[in-house]
């Protein structure tokens, strides 16, 4: 800005302020500074939006793993019900082959210690079929509880992903706000 200096009518001089012009180029200059770190800020933002996919796409893998473990260990607990079928049948057979031992007396003797065999067999087969069954019962729990944090964490990633969606599409209507 300039004012003039007059004398008698005729100017002689001139005022000029060049503060509000040093001010104005210091807004300028804030303003562009400001819209480069938006900038940055904003790249730094899709960034981290692309990693929190990647996390999410990997938790949803582990996901399905637990799910398909899961399913394994109820296979296995079918198979446990059959041997615990057998080791009933066999301790049924054994348990005839005492009574049918001792039926015949001294001539039954080889026959009862096969009786006692099978009984052992079946006893033994029984008890290492519970503590399976009592391992598979520990790993179901676990894998249960894998799967529901890993479940809880895909749901807050996801939050967050969209979170900081909306954080860019800010950041990115003030950076042209500030361009206009």
């Amino acid at each position: 800005y300039a004012i003039p200096l007059r004398e008698n009518g005729e100017v002689v001089g001139c005022l000029m302020i060049a503060k509000s012009i040093e001010k104005i180029k210091g807004v300028k200059d804030a303003i562009a500074t400001l819209s480069a770190e938006m900038e940055q800020v904003a790249e730094a933002v899709s960034g981290i939006t692309a990693e929190i996919q990647t996390v999410s796409e990997n938790n949803q893998e582990i996901y399905g793993m637990m799910t398909k473990l899961l399913g394994e260990t109820e296979k296995m607990n079918g198979i446990l019900a059959v041997i615990n079928k057998l080791s009933n049948s066999s301790k049924m057979l054994g348990l005839n082959a005492s009574i049918e031992a001792a039926r015949a007396g001294t001539a039954g003797k080889g026959f009862a210690v096969v009786a006692s065999e099978i009984e052992r067999m079946s006893n033994s087969t029984t008890q290492s079929a519970k503590e399976i069954s009592s391992m598979l019962s520990g790993v179901d729990e676990q894998v249960n509880d894998v799967s529901d944090k890993s479940k809880a964490t895909s749901d807050s990633i996801i939050q967050q992903a969209a979170a900081l969606e909306e954080i860019a599409a800010t950041m990115d209507t003030l950076n042209t706000n500030i361009k206009v």
